[in-house]
């Protein structure tokens, strides 16, 4: 990592003692373990959900953003777990159903476009 200034960098990194987190000032370890298979998914997630919960420890102290919008987006950041459980309970039955169609397939297009396109491209890899 060149650097012209000395700044500090933050890493939101899974594994202790990696590259990165070697080479940054202050490392967010978001400890969701191993990823098997297509590495991404599990560590984009939280990195992401670290992310925004930095955003607002950020927010707070330089009182940059209205104290109810931070407290709002944390209270939405807690009903973030029992948001995707019932996304799954909802789901689980038709997700079962689709993949007994398509385990024999030989070919499969995943579409997206604009923000969704990423999550086509790592669903391609995750069916590969």
């Amino acid at each position: 990592m060149k650097r012209r200034k000395r700044v500090n960098t933050i890493g939101i990194i899974n594994v202790e003692g990696s590259t990165i987190a070697r080479k940054v000032d202050f490392p967010i370890y978001i400890g969701v373990g191993r990823e098997v298979c297509v590495a991404a998914t599990k560590s984009f997630f939280h990195q992401t959900l670290n992310l925004i919960q930095f955003s607002t420890e950020v927010a707070e102290q330089k009182k940059s953003a209205p104290m109810e919008l931070i407290e709002a987006i944390r209270s939405e950041l807690r009903e973030i777990p029992d948001q995707v459980q019932n996304i799954i309970d909802e789901n689980l039955e038709k997700c079962t159903e689709l993949a007994k169609i398509l385990k024999d397939k030989t070919s499969l297009f995943l579409l997206g476009k604009r923000e969704s396109m990423a999550i086509a491209k790592e669903a391609a890899l995750k069916i590969k």
